[in-house]
């Protein structure tokens, strides 16, 4: 059932629903969890990390903007201070990193990832005084 002003979308992995939303009137996309089965709103959960603190609540703090589901992580995009972000959570051992790089000011985001068991991530990068580029990233680290 739609919900007036109520934003969400969905990727499914290790059968779950991982749901980015809005729901609770948050002013930013929460990631939340739930069985994968129908009507399943009710039992939507944030995603903690290993110190049961939400990775993503909704809160001013930082934007998602999407969510790619691999067989061993999570990656996840968004905005933290303004800046691109990309924080890969290992669904292990619950941790979150935020990939960090060198320069102040930059773009990051994913590329196309269509194998859901891989050991690296593809990023482009790009700043003002470095050009676009691809790297990979391992998932080991």
């Amino acid at each position: 059932k739609r919900r007036n002003k109520v934003l969400y979308e969905v990727e499914h992995g290790d059968d779950n629903w991982y749901v980015w939303t809005n729901v609770g009137g948050s002013p930013n996309m929460k990631l939340m969890t739930s069985p994968a089965k129908r009507d399943s709103a009710a039992e939507w959960e944030l995603v903690n990390d290993s110190n049961g603190t939400p990775l993503f609540d909704g809160s001013l703090s930082k934007s998602l903007d999407s969510v790619t589901i691999l067989n061993t992580h999570v990656v996840i995009e968004g905005r933290e201070g303004g800046i691109p972000r990309v924080w890969v959570y290992s669904k292990d051992t619950k941790n979150m990193k935020m990939l960090s790089f060198d320069e102040a000011a930059y773009d990051v985001g994913m590329l196309a990832h269509f194998e859901a068991d891989t050991k690296s991530i593809a990023v482009s990068y790009d700043s003002l005084v470095t050009p676009p580029s691809s790297i990979e990233i391992s998932l080991n680290d």
